[in-house]
């Protein structure tokens, strides 16, 4: 899935994923990252964020890479009320937010024309020892 993914193949990715688990294939973390990362490159939000939750429902632990790519979904779709829900997630499940995290963070809230909450956002990636970059 993940060379599928790289070729630019994501519809591909996809349909293989959702076919692997009609017939009842186990997915670990590596398979749901592919999948959800397709489903951010094809501009699916909607399906990022349905996966994210069919993957916890499966009892995997989703890592701080699964948790910026979703973010980059919401971020790309204009969703940044739900993009800090998921840091707010991400921090209750005790996975540390890194600068990827708050720079689509801040990204969402200023595509979203919510400058305050953007500088409240870089305030505490300081405070939280991640200092957004350049980019944010």
């Amino acid at each position: 899935m993940a060379v599928l993914n790289r070729c630019g193949y994501h519809l591909d990715v996809v349909k293989w994923f959702s076919s692997a688990q009609r017939h009842s294939c186990q997915m670990n973390l590596a398979g749901y990252t592919c999948a959800i990362q397709a489903m951010q490159r094809l501009k699916d939000s909607a399906g990022a964020l349905e996966l994210l939750g069919k993957m916890r429902g499966d009892g995997i632990r989703a890592d701080v890479v699964v948790y910026n790519i979703v973010l980059n979904a919401c971020d790309k779709s204009g969703q940044w009320q739900t993009a800090l829900q998921l840091m707010e997630d991400m921090k209750s499940e005790g996975i540390a937010p890194d600068v990827i995290t708050y720079n689509t963070a801040i990204s969402a809230c200023g595509k979203g024309g919510q400058w305050k909450r953007a500088l409240q956002l870089l305030d505490e990636g300081h405070a939280e020892g991640v200092a957004p970059d350049t980019i944010a």
